[in-house]
């Protein structure tokens, strides 16, 4: 768990998360705490201009640190979301995210990273 924060995948790869939600940490679009596991439904992938449905990932583990979030789908696609204050997302800039969104070095399917297993630092 986070500084102050939860989550859980389920056996069918989704994702669930509860608590803070000041910087984003929950993946929820917006900044507001959560009392009760509620599913992240939306991702976003900055090659394309919408937000996709998380239903057709398949999560398979997820790391919290103090107020961001790492995770990678079965197909070794990486989403970060939360605070990015020191550029930790590894999105390219440090602006905080509260929509899970792929890290284009590590997901780009033309040039595929094969990342096995992710971590996060404290903050």
């Amino acid at each position: 768990c986070g500084q102050d924060h939860s989550c859980c995948i389920t056996d069918n790869g989704a994702i669930f998360t509860w608590g803070s939600n000041k910087d984003g940490q929950l993946g929820q679009r917006d900044f507001k705490a959560r009392i009760q596991p509620t599913i992240v439904d939306k991702c976003c992938d900055p090659d394309v201009p919408r937000l996709k449905n998380t239903k057709n990932k398949i999560f398979r583990d997820i790391i919290v640190g103090n107020w961001h979030c790492l995770a990678i789908t079965t197909k070794k696609k990486v989403y970060a979301w939360g605070k990015n204050k020191y550029g930790q997302l590894g999105l390219g800039h440090t602006n905080s995210m509260h929509t899970p969104t792929s890290i284009l070095p590590l997901s780009d399917p033309l040039n595929p990273k094969n990342v096995r297993c992710i971590s996060t630092g404290k903050s």
